[in-house]
C-alpha cells in the first residue's frame, strides 16, 4: 500500500505531493476542489456587487445632482461634499473591480458527464448488443470460441483476462472495426457506440487540438470551444498545440474529449486508464459511475476493477466465464485460485 503520492503538474511540471495511500488522496482533492470552487463562487459574488454598487450609485449621483444653470449662482457646499465622498466610493469599486478582472480566480472545471443519446427509461429492457456463436481465428490459432451473450441497457461490465486471451478482439469485433470468423454482432437500431480503444490513433492528427477535436463531431466556432475547455481536460492554449507533440496522456484525453462529445449510447472501454494522470483518472471514474447507458470495459487495472460497480466477465481459453460476485469479490476469488501472471492484473 503506497504510504505517500507525488503527482507531477503536466503544464507546470512541479511536483506535490500528498501522505497516505490513493482514498487519502482522492479526499484531499475533493477538499481541494470545494475550496476553489467556493473562493471562485466568492469572487463572483464580490463581483456582481462591485458592479451593482457602481451602476446604482452612479444612477443616484446622476438623479441628485441639479442642472447647471448659469443664473444661479449659489452653491451647495454640503451636496458637493456628498458628491465628492461618493465618487471616491465609486473609484474605490472600479479600482477594485479592475484588479480582480486583471487577476480573477478560473472557474472549477466541470465535473465530466457522458450524457448517452437515448432515453435509458424507455430501452431499460431491451437487448441493446446481441453476441452470437462468434469465433475470431489467426491462422489456425482460435482466440473466441463460439462466444455468446445479450448487454442490456444499463448493464456494466467489466472483462478481464491474460494479455491476449482476445479483450481487444472482441471489443474491436463488437464496434465494428474487425470481420469475425464466424457468428454474428447485433447492435440495436439507432443505439451509437463510443469507443474508447487502446490505440493513440486520433482523427486529424496534423491538425491542432481543436481541429482533432472537432473532426466528424459536426462541432464549430465558439461553442467546440466553450465545450472542450468545459471538460477541464485542456487549457485555452492546449488547443492551438499540434497533435502529433501531445504526450501518450494528452492523446487519451483528447480521445475522451472526443467520447464525451459523440453523447454514446453505450460505452466501450479498453484500458481506459492507460496513461491517465490521478486527477483525471478519478472525473473519468465518477462520469463513468454516472452514466446510465450499459458499459462493457476491458481493464487490467486492479483499482478500476474492484470499484467498478457491476458485472465480471473473464476472458478464459476463448470462452466469456460470467462471476456473479462483484468484481472485487470475483477478482479476489480468481486471483487466489490461480497465479498472479495468468490473471495479469495489477
Amino acid at each position: 500500500t503506497a504510504t505517500r503520492i507525488v503527482e507531477i503538474d503536466e503544464r507546470t511540471h512541479t511536483a506535490t505531493e500528498y501522505a497516505g495511500n490513493y482514498a487519502a488522496y482522492e479526499r484531499e482533492r475533493e477538499r481541494q476542489q470545494a475550496a476553489w470552487l467556493a473562493e471562485f463562487e466568492a469572487q463572483q459574488e464580490e463581483i456582481r456587487e462591485l458592479r451593482r454598487t457602481i451602476r446604482l450609485t452612479g444612477r443616484k449621483v446622476a438623479h441628485n445632482r441639479a442642472p447647471r444653470d448659469p443664473a444661479k449662482m449659489a452653491y451647495d457646499f454640503k451636496g458637493g461634499r456628498v458628491d465628492t465622498a461618493v465618487a471616491r466610493n465609486i473609484h474605490a469599486a472600479e479600482e477594485r473591480l479592475r484588479r480582480i478582472e486583471a487577476d480573477p480566480v478560473s472557474r472549477p472545471p466541470s465535473a465530466l458527464r457522458i450524457l448517452p443519446s437515448f432515453d435509458v427509461a424507455e430501452a431499460r429492457s431491451a437487448e441493446i448488443i446481441s453476441v452470437a456463436n462468434l469465433t475470431q481465428s489467426w491462422d489456425g490459432d482460435v482466440v473466441l470460441d463460439d462466444v455468446s451473450f445479450v448487454i442490456g441497457s444499463g448493464e456494466r461490465i467489466v472483462l478481464v483476462g491474460p494479455n491476449g486471451a482476445g479483450k481487444s478482439t472482441l471489443l474491436n469485433i463488437i464496434a465494428g472495426r474487425l470481420q469475425p470468423t464466424t457468428g454474428d454482432v447485433h447492435v440495436a437500431r439507432g443505439i451509437h457506440l463510443g469507443y474508447l480503444d487502446q490505440s493513440a490513433d486520433i482523427p486529424g492528427q496534423s491538425g491542432t487540438v481543436l481541429d482533432a477535436y472537432r473532426q466528424g463531431l459536426g462541432l464549430h466556432g465558439q461553442d467546440a470551444i466553450d465545450e472542450l475547455i468545459r471538460y477541464g481536460l485542456f487549457t485555452i492554449e492546449d488547443l492551438a498545440r499540434p497533435v502529433s507533440v501531445l504526450s501518450a496522456g494528452q492523446r487519451r484525453k483528447l480521445q475522451i474529449a472526443r467520447l464525451l462529445a459523440e453523447q454514446p449510447a453505450v460505452l466501450l472501454l479498453d484500458e481506459p486508464t492507460n496513461h491517465l494522470s490521478f486527477d483525471v483518472l478519478t472525473k473519468l471514474e465518477h462520469a463513468l459511475a454516472e452514466y446510465p447507458g450499459p458499459i462493457l470495459a476491458a481493464s487490467h487495472d486492479r483499482w478500476f476493477i474492484e470499484r467498478f460497480a457491476g458485472r465480471l466477465w473473464e476472458l478464459r481459453d476463448g470462452r466469456i466465464v460470467v462471476h456473479h460476485d462483484s468484481p472485487a469479490d470475483a477478482l479476489e476469488h480468481l486471483s487466489k485460485a490461480m497465479p498472479a501472471s495468468s490473471m495479469d492484473v495489477s
